[in-house]
C-alpha cells in the first residue's frame, strides 16, 4: 500500500470514525488505534491463552530475552507491549494516561505494574531487542481463563490490533470450552489464530500415546474451524524434545514478518469491518432492537393494521345499522305522509270557502257588513281547520302511533319519557297553517284552489314529520347510547391498537434507521473517498488516546488487604496430638480383663461397651478421599500413594466417578475389581438434567430414552454431546445389564479403565470399588478418587458432602500451576465452612507436579500463594506439601513426599486411633471405681452389711424415680433454638456474597458470545439461581453438621449430668459413656420453583444496553433489585427447612436420648444388683482385677 493509498484509507477510517464516535467511544476509539496502527505500519503479534500456560515464558524464549515476568501464579493483569526502540517503559492508564517512566527499571518492577489490572490498562517496553524487528509489536495478554471478567475483555478488546493469534494452552487444559470458543470466536472474526499447545514435557506415553493425544486435540479444534496445520506443540524445558515445534513457530513468526504489510492491510480491512460489526450491535442495542424481534414486529404490525381494519369495520357495521333504522324509520314515515290525504273533497269545499272569504271583495249584509264579513271569514277559517286537524289525526297521527310503538317493541327501547311520550302522541299544529299556505295576489279560480289545497297538505305535513322525527330521533338516540359499550370497546381496542401500530412503526423506523446508517459506514469503507484526502498526522495527532507524562516512578493504589497470619515458609503444620505409646499392648491387656470380668457380676454393661470400642480399634479402617480439581493431578496421585499406574490419568478429564482402592478380602482377592452401575431410575434423572429437551417426565423407560435420543437434535453445542454420549451410554448399558444378574460388574484392573475415563461408560458406573494389596490398602486404609471438584453438579456435590463428612482424612490435591476455579473455590469455602465440626483437623493439602518450579523461591511463591488463598476461605494451619506424583512413580527422592508420609501415618496411626484409645481408658477407670464399690461392700461385718443393704435399695429407688421422669425437651428446645440461629445467620452470609454471586453471573463474556441480549440475560438469571441453589444446599449441608455437633454435645452433657445424678445419690455406682450414634443428614434439595423464577424476571428489564449495563450504575441497579427480589424465596425456603430440621432433628433427639437413658438404666440395674449380692469369697478376685486395671491404665498415662 503505497502513502497515498494508506492516506486515503485513514481517511476513510476518520470519515467513519467521526460518524462512530457520537454514538460509541469504545469501538471509536478501536478505530483510532486502527488507524495509527496502519499511519505507522507496525505489525502487531499477539499471545492469549491460559494463564500460566507459559505465554510470557514464550515470548521471552522467543526474543532470547528475560524481558517478561514468568511465574506459575497469575502476574500480568493487563496488557503488555514489547517493541524495539530507544529503551524506556510506559504505562497507559485507566484514565488515558500515557506515562513514560524515565530511568532505569528491573523484572521486579515490571512484574509489580503487571499485577495492577485495575489501575494500568497495558505497558509498552521498548528495548532495542536483537531478535524484534522494526515496527513489529508482540502482544502478552492476561489469562483468558481468568476469574476476572475484565482480565477476559482486556484481551478481546485488542484483537482489532493482532494481526496474527497465537493461543497458548498448557498440556492439561487443551479442549476446555473457554478455549474451543475462543479460536472459534477468532476464526469467525477472520482472524489469523495458531493453536500452541504447550508443556507437552508433561505427556507421559504409558498414559496415552502422543499420536492419539494429538490427534484428540486436531479433531476438536477443527470442529470449531481450525486446520490441523494450525496447531503446534512445544515445550520450553527440552529444546531437542522429539515433538517440540518451537522452531516451526519461530519459522513462522519470521515468514509473518517478512511479509509485514500484507498482513497489516489484511487485517486492517478485517478489523475495520469487525470494528463497524461491532458498533453496529452496540448502536443497535443503544437504540434498543433486536434483529430477532424485527420479524415479530413486522408480523405485529401487519396483525395490527389487520385489526384496525376489522375494528373500523366493526364501528363503521354498527353506525351503517343505526343509519338503516334511521332510513327505514323516515321511509315509513315518508310513506304515511305521501298516502295521507289531508284535502278530500269535502275539505277543499271548506277551501274555497275561506278562500273565497279571505278575498278584499268579500262582504256580507249591507248593515254591520264590517263586523259580519269578519265573522264569516273566522267561521270560514274555523271550519276549514277544523276539517284539516281532523284529517291529521285519521290520515297522519292513527298511523305513526302505530308506528312508534311497533319500533318502540323491535329495538326494545324501555326508556320511560320516550315511551310515555309515543303512548300519548299526537301533532299539534296552528291554525296559522291555513293563512301561509295563502300566496298574497293569487286569483281566485279552480287551479288556485288545488294549489292551496296542495300547499296547505305540505305545510302540516312537514310539520308532522318534524314532530314526530324528534321522537324517532330520540329513540335512535337510545339505541345509539344502548350500544355504546360496544363502541366503547370498539373504540378503546381500536386507541390500543393504534398506540400498538405507532410503537412498531417508530421501532421498524429504527431498523430502517440501523440498516441506512450501516449502508453509509461500509459505503464510507468501500466507496472511493470524495474530495481530495487530508493529512492524517493531524487527524491523529488531535486525537491522541492518552495523555502524555514523563515521571521517574508511579504510586500504585494498595491491592484489598487481604486475610494474613504468621505462617511459616517450607513447613507444614505440627502435629498436637499427644503421642500415646504402648497401645496394643494396652489394648491386648484390656481384651484380658474383659475376658476374667465375664465372670463376675455386674460388669456385663461394661464389658459390652468396652468390647466394641476395642474390635473398633482392632478391625479399623479408615477412609482418606482425594479431591481436587480436573486434571490437578488426584489420579496419579493416588498412584503416588499406592506405588502403582492403577487409575488412569490423562490430559484430558478422567475421574467421572467415584473410584475406590480397598484393602483385599478373602472373598475379594488382589486385582478384583467391582464396578457397579446406576440404577435406570438415576440414569434418566441424570440425563434430563444433562438434556432438558429430552423431557424425561414423559419418558418411563431408558428403550423409551434411547428411541427419543435417536431423533433429538440438541438445543446447544452442550445437549448435541450429551446425546451423542447418551446414545452410545445406553447401548453399553442395555449389553451389560441383560448378560448378568443385578448391577455389578465384576472385572479387573486393566479392563476397568474404560468404566473409570471414558464418559459413555464412566456416566452409567455409581463407583468402581478396586481391591488392591499395597502398603496403603494393608494400613486398612480405602482410598476413594472423587470427581473433579469443580463438578457443580448435584451428584457429585452430594457424594463430596459425605465424604468430607465421614472420612477420616482429607488430601486436596492441586497442580502447580492452576488457578482456583469457581468449582474449587466453592469447595474450599465448603470446607472452610465444616473444618470446625471435625473433631480433628484432617485435611491434608497437595500441590502436585511442583517439580515444574525452577528454584526454591518458586515453590516457595507457590506455596504462598495457595496459603493465601485457603486463608480467604478461613483454612488455617493447614498442612501443605509440594510433590511430585511422575517422580514418585519414577523411584525418584522426594522429600517433602516422605515428610507426607511421615505426618500423615501419624496422623493415622496416632491422632485418628487416640480417641479410641482414651475413651477406653476412661471407661477402665469406671469399672475400677465400681471393682472398688463391691470390695468395700464385700469387707464391711454382717450388721454393716446389711444397713448398707437398706441404703442401697433405698439409692436404687431413688435413681430409679430420676431416670424415670427424665424428657428431652431441653434438649429439643436448645437444638431448635440454634437451628433458628444457624439459619438466621445462613442467610445473613448469602446476601453479604449476593453481590459476587451476581458479577460472576452477570458478566461481559456472557453477552459477547450471545447476539440475543435476551437470551443472554436468561443465561445470566439462570446460572444467578443455579449459583443460588448450589450455596443453599452447601450452607444448608454445613448447617446440618453444625446441629449435629449441638446433638452430640448436648447428648454428652445429658450424659455428665445423668451421672453427676446417679453420683449424689450413690457413690457406689459408676456408668460409662457408650460409641456415640451416627446421624444421617436429611436430604436437602433446593430448586427454584417457576412462581418463584418469576418473581425475579421482572428485573431483566432494568436492562437496556451493555454500555449502560457495565459502564453506568445499571449493573447496581439490577444486582439491588434483584436482592430484594430474591428474599421472598430465599425466606420461604429458610423457613421450610427450619421447621423441616426442626421436626427431623428431634426424631433424632428422641432416638438417641432413649437409647442413652436404657442404657444408663441397664447399667445402674445391673450394678445395684451385684452390690446386693457380693459375697466376701469375692473380695480376692476382685482385687486381682482392681490390680489388672490399675497396671493396664499405667501403660498410656
Amino acid at each position: 500500500m503505497t502513502a497515498a493509498l494508506t492516506n486515503e484509507f485513514i481517511q476513510k477510517i476518520k470519515q467513519i470514525y467521526d460518524n462512530v464516535n457520537t454514538k460509541d467511544t469504545e469501538n471509536a476509539r478501536k478505530l483510532l488505534e486502527v488507524a495509527d496502527k496502519l499511519y505507522n505500519e507496525k505489525l502487531y503479534i499477539a499471545f492469549a491463552g491460559h494463564f500460566s500456560a507459559g505465554k510470557s515464558t514464550m515470548i521471552n524464549k522467543l526474543l532470547d530475552e528475560q524481558i517478561l515476568p514468568t511465574s506459575p501464579i497469575p502476574t500480568s493483569a493487563n496488557l503488555v507491549l514489547l517493541e524495539k526502540g530507544e529503551e524506556h517503559v510506559s504505562l497507559f492508564s485507566n484514565r488515558n494516561e500515557e506515562i513514560e517512566l524515565t530511568g532505569q527499571y528491573s523484572i521486579n518492577q515490571i512484574k509489580e505494574y503487571c499485577k495492577q489490572g485495575d489501575e494500568i490498562e497495558r505497558i509498552s517496553i521498548k528495548k532495542p531487542y536483537q531478535n524484534l524487528a522494526e515496527n513489529v509489536v508482540i502482544m502478552d495478554t492476561p489469562g483468558i481463563d481468568s476469574t476476572d471478567a475484565a482480565h477476559k475483555l482486556s484481551t478481546e478488546s485488542m484483537v482489532h490490533l493482532a494481526d496474527v493469534v497465537f493461543y497458548v494452552t498448557d498440556y492439561n487444559h487443551v479442549q476446555s470450552e473457554e478455549n474451543l470458543s475462543f479460536v472459534g470466536e477468532m476464526i469467525e472474526r477472520n482472524k489469523m489464530i495458531f493453536l500452541i499447545v504447550n508443556q507437552i514435557d508433561k505427556h507421559e506415553e504409558t498414559e496415552v500415546s502422543f499420536k492419539d493425544f494429538k490427534s484428540q486435540i486436531t479433531e476438536s479444534f477443527s470442529e470449531v474451524g481450525l486446520h490441523e496445520n494450525d496447531v503446534f506443540f512445544t515445550t520450553l524445558k527440552n529444546d531437542k524434545h522429539p515433538y517440540n515445534e518451537l522452531d516451526h513457530i519461530k519459522e513462522l513468526i519470521k515468514t509473518v514478518v517478512n511479509k509485514r504489510m500484507e498482513y497489516i492491510e489484511r487485517n486492517i480491512q478485517n478489523s475495520v469491518e469487525q470494528i463497524i460489526e461491532d458498533h453496529i450491535e452496540q448502536y443497535q442495542e443503544q437504540l434498543e432492537i433486536n434483529n430477532e424481534n424485527k420479524e415479530k414486529l413486522q408480523n405485529s404490525l401487519s396483525n395490527e393494521l389487520n385489526k384496525k381494519k376489522a375494528l373500523e369495520d366493526s364501528i363503521q357495521s354498527e353506525e351503517d345499522k343505526l343509519k338503516e333504522i334511521n332510513n327505514e324509520i323516515t321511509e315509513k314515515v315518508e310513506s304515511i305522509l305521501k298516502s295521507a290525504n289531508l284535502v278530500p273533497y269535502e275539505t277543499r269545499e271548506k277551501a274555497v270557502a275561506y278562500i273565497e272569504a279571505v278575498d278584499p271583495l268579500f262582504k256580507v249584509g249591507f248593515l254591520f257588513a264590517k263586523a259580519k264579513t269578519e265573522q264569516e271569514r273566522d267561521n270560514r277559517k274555523q271550519e276549514l281547520f277544523a276539517s284539516l286537524s281532523k284529517n291529521l289525526e285519521t290520515q297522519i297521527t292513527w298511523h305513526f302511533t302505530p308506528l312508534l310503538k311497533e319500533v318502540i317493541k323491535k329495538y326494545d327501547i324501555h326508556n320511560s319519557e320516550i315511551v310515555n311520550h309515543s303512548q300519548t302522541f299526537s301533532i299539534t299544529i296552528t291554525d296559522n297553517v291555513i293563512f301561509e299556505a295563502l300566496k298574497s295576489g293569487a286569483s281566485f279560480n279552480d287551479q288556485y284552489v288545488l294549489t292551496y289545497s296542495s300547499d296547505v297538505s305540505e305545510l302540516i305535513k312537514k310539520h308532522s314529520k318534524s314532530q314526530v322525527m324528534m321522537i324517532f330521533k330520540k329513540i335512535i338516540n337510545q339505541i345509539r347510547e344502548d350500544k355504546q359499550s360496544i363502541f366503547d370497546d370498539f373504540n378503546q381496542r381500536l386507541n390500543i391498537c393504534l398506540k400498538e401500530i405507532k410503537q412498531n412503526e417508530e421501532i421498524l423506523a429504527k431498523f430502517i434507521q440501523l440498516e441506512n446508517y450501516k449502508k453509509n459506514l461500509n459505503h464510507l469503507l468501500v466507496n472511493k473517498l470524495e474530495g481530495e484526502a487530508n493529512d492524517s498526522e493531524n487527524w491523529l495527532t488531535n486525537n491522541q488516546l492518552f495523555t502524555k507524562t514523563t515521571r521517574s516512578s508511579i504510586t500504585l493504589q494498595k491491592n484489598k488487604e487481604m486475610i494474613t497470619e504468621e505462617k511459616t515458609r517450607n513447613s507444614v503444620a505440627k502435629v498436637s496430638a499427644d503421642h500415646i505409646e504402648n497401645r496394643d499392648v494396652f489394648i491386648v491387656e484390656t481384651e484380658k480383663i474383659l475376658k476374667n470380668l465375664e465372670n463376675i457380676k455386674g460388669f456385663k454393661q461394661f464389658i459390652n461397651a468396652i468390647e466394641d470400642k476395642v474390635k473398633s480399634y482392632n478391625d479399623r479402617t479408615f477412609t482418606v478421599a482425594l479431591f481436587g480439581a480436573f486434571s490437578a493431578g488426584k489420579s496419579s496421585f493416588a498412584n503416588a500413594l499406592i506405588g502403582s499406574r492403577l487409575l488412569p490419568s490423562s490430559p484430558n478429564p478422567t475421574t467421572a466417578t467415584i473410584n475406590k482402592i480397598s484393602p483385599t478380602t478373602n472373598q475379594k482377592k488382589h486385582g478384583v475389581v467391582d464396578v457397579k452401575l446406576k440404577t435406570s431410575g438415576k440414569l434418566l434423572t441424570e440425563m434430563n438434567e444433562a438434556i432438558s429437551s429430552l423431557e424425561v417426565g414423559t419418558i418411563t423407560t431408558l428403550d423409551m430414552a434411547a428411541e427419543k435420543l435417536k431423533i433429538l437434535k440438541g438445543k446447544n453445542t452442550t445437549e448435541v454431546e450429551q446425546i451423542k454420549k447418551y446414545k452410545t451410554a445406553l447401548l453399553h448399558y442395555q449389553e451389560l445389564t441383560s448378560s448378568r444378574d443385578g448391577l455389578l460388574v465384576v472385572t479387573t484392573t486393566d479392563e476397568m479403565k474404560d468404566f473409570v475415563a471414558k464418559e459413555e461408560k464412566a456416566c452409567l458406573v455409581e463407583e468402581v470399588i478396586v481391591y488392591y494389596d499395597c502398603a496403603i490398602t494393608k494400613a486398612g486404609i480405602t482410598l476413594v478418587d472423587t470427581p473433579g471438584a469443580d463438578s457443580l453438579h448435584k451428584r457429585h456435590t452430594d457424594v463430596a458432602f459425605q465424604y468430607i463428612k465421614k472420612a477420616d482424612a482429607i488430601l486436596y490435591v492441586t497442580y502447580y500451576n492452576h488457578p482456583f476455579s469457581k468449582g474449587d473455590r466453592e469447595f474450599l469455602r465448603q470446607l472452610g465452612r465444616v473444618k470446625d465440626s471435625f473433631t480433628l483437623d484432617k485435611m491434608f493439602f497437595i500441590i502436585n507436579a511442583i517439580d515444574l518450579a525452577q528454584d526454591e523461591e518458586e515453590v516457595d511463591l507457590v506455596k504462598d500463594y495457595i496459603r493465601d488463598q485457603l486463608l480467604q476461605h478461613d483454612i488455617r494451619n493447614m498442612r501443605l506439601y509440594g510433590v511430585s506424583s511422575h517422580n514418585i512413580l519414577s523411584n525418584k527422592m522426594e522429600t517433602e513426599f516422605d515428610e507426607f508420609k511421615s505426618h500423615f501415618e501419624y496422623f493415622i496411626k496416632q491422632e485418628l486411633t487416640n480417641t479410641s484409645i482414651l475413651s477406653i481408658r476412661e471407661d477402665l477407670k469406671r469399672c475400677l471405681e465400681r471393682i472398688q464399690s463391691f470390695i468395700e461392700t464385700a469387707n464391711k461385718d454382717k450388721a454393716e452389711k446389711e444397713q448398707e443393704l437398706q441404703k442401697l435399695r433405698k439409692e436404687r429407688e431413688q435413681v430409679n424415680n430420676e431416670l424415670i421422669g427424665l424428657t428431652n425437651q431441653h434438649i429439643v428446645s436448645t437444638v431448635n433454638q440454634e437451628i433458628e440461629e444457624l439459619i438466621f445467620y445462613l442467610k445473613q452470609r448469602l446476601f453479604f456474597r449476593f453481590n459476587d454471586f451476581f458479577k460472576e453471573a452477570f458478566h461481559p463474556g456472557v453477552f459477547h458470545q450471545s447476539a440475543n441480549t435476551q437470551q443472554a440475560l436468561s443465561l445470566c438469571l439462570n446460572d444467578l439461581i443455579k449459583t443460588i441453589e448450589f450455596e443453599l444446599i452447601q450452607e444448608l449441608q454445613a448447617t446440618s453438621l453444625r446441629i449435629e455437633n449441638v446433638i452430640y454435645k448436648a447428648i454428652n452433657d445429658e450424659y455428665v449430668r445423668l451421672s453427676q445424678i446417679i453420683k449424689r445419690i450413690s457413690n457406689s455406682i459408676s456408668v460409662t459413656n457408650q460409641e456415640k450414634q451416627e446421624i444421617h443428614t436429611p436430604n436437602i434439595t433446593i430448586e427454584f420453583s417457576n412462581d418463584m423464577i418469576s418473581i425475579l424476571k421482572p428485573s431483566l428489564k432494568i436492562f437496556k444496553n451493555t454500555k449502560s449495563f457495565f459502564e453506568k450504575n445499571e449493573k447496581k441497579v439490577m444486582s439491588e433489585d434483584l436482592t430484594q427480589r430474591f428474599n421472598e424465596p430465599i425466606s420461604d425456603i429458610l423457613k421450610t427447612y427450619n421447621n423441616n430440621f426442626s421436626t427431623y432433628y428431634e426424631k433424632v433427639i428422641n432416638e438417641i436420648h432413649s437409647h442413652v437413658v436404657k442404657d444408663i438404666m441397664e447399667q445402674v440395674q445391673e450394678g445395684f444388683e451385684a452390690l446386693l449380692d457380693i459375697q466376701p469369697q469375692n473380695t480376692e478376685i476382685l482385687k486381682q482385677q482392681k490390680s489388672d486395671i490399675e497396671n493396664t491404665l499405667k501403660l498410656i498415662l
